[in-house]
């Protein structure tokens, strides 16, 4: 059963309501529903599904699916998990259509106790209200403020004293398309963010590595050649990974090679042939154990 909003009003003690604004929340973590927690299932659809409730519902679906624009739906956010108060249907649909976001309207709540939970969602409002930036997403303390300190800076590259919110807001709208997504951009596409290490964390450790590498080189170094060395570390730290795995495969492979039989070396090569990143080389060394291990086992012709 999904979460019920009544329990996090029955356990902690709620400072709120605050409006956010809209903002895409991944459905992974929507945890729950206010009002309606025994009536839908795990996917928020109705659980008495009649006539009325389930043609109401395919409609929402069939809208979805066509690409039609519908209204966001209305969540309550408590800790970075959220709650459905108005839109259990769009939500449903959305799950079923295997959608990773639904743009939906924030309105948070938070307790009185303090928290790094607590500490980041007061930190990503008031980055997103301060900003308009609504699709940043950081998972720890600490982020957003780092964020709104190179926002800042940009706007000191322009020789500009921000004296109104939506000037500011200009600037952070221009430092988000042309800095951040611009230099995180590479890395996405290399496979450094993740749903845990996010694009936030990955443009902050691009920044500090970028000053790492100037310092040791006594120049500075420019942002593409910081995110080269990134991606040439992961791939690195990847292969090294799919090296490891064909090591420990290869010597099982050495030591069972004259004791086990043919149909046992069959699912050996089968559980090898389903690992990936592996090195070429390493490859052919394992297979050239297993043949050998396989003519043994079928013994003289």
């Amino acid at each position: 059963m999904i979460k019920s909003w009544n329990s996090i009003r029955s356990n902690y003690r709620l400072v709120g309501p605050r409006s956010l604004g809209v903002r895409p929340v991944r459905l992974h973590r929507v945890m729950g529903s206010v009002g309606r927690s025994r009536s839908v299932d795990n996917n928020f659809q109705a659980k008495n599904n009649d006539g009325a409730q389930k043609w109401h519902y395919q409609s929402v679906y069939d809208a979805m699916k066509s690409g039609c624009m519908l209204p966001p739906v209305v969540m309550y956010e408590f800790l970075n998990e959220y709650f459905v108060f108005d839109g259990h249907n769009r939500v449903a649909a959305a799950i079923s259509l295997g959608r990773k976001f639904v743009d939906a309207e924030i309105i948070q709540f938070l307790p009185t106790t303090e928290s790094d939970a607590r500490r980041l969602s007061v930190e990503r409002a008031n980055f997103e209200l301060k900003t308009g930036i609504r699709t940043i997403e950081a998972n720890r303390p600490g982020v957003y403020p780092r964020l709104l300190q190179c926002i800042e800076q940009r706007c000191m590259e322009f020789d500009e004293l921000i004296t109104c919110s939506s000037r500011f807001r200009y600037y952070a709208d221009e430092w988000h398309r042309v800095v951040f997504i611009r230099n995180v951009g590479p890395l996405i596409r290399a496979g450094l963010v993740n749903d845990e290490y996010t694009a936030a964390d990955v443009f902050l450790e691009l920044l500090e590595r970028q000053e790492m590498e100037s310092e040791r080189a006594g120049f500075d170094v420019d942002i593409v050649t910081t995110q080269q060395l990134m991606v040439e570390g992961h791939k690195d730290a990847q292969m090294n990974a799919g090296q490891r795995i064909a090591q420990q495969v290869f010597q099982r492979a050495d030591k069972m090679a004259f004791s086990i039989g043919r149909n046992e070396l069959g699912l050996l090569c089968d559980d090898y042939i389903d690992v990936q990143n592996i090195d070429p080389n390493m490859i052919a060394k394992i297979e050239a154990v297993l043949n050998d291990a396989r003519l043994c086992a079928a013994g003289p012709m």
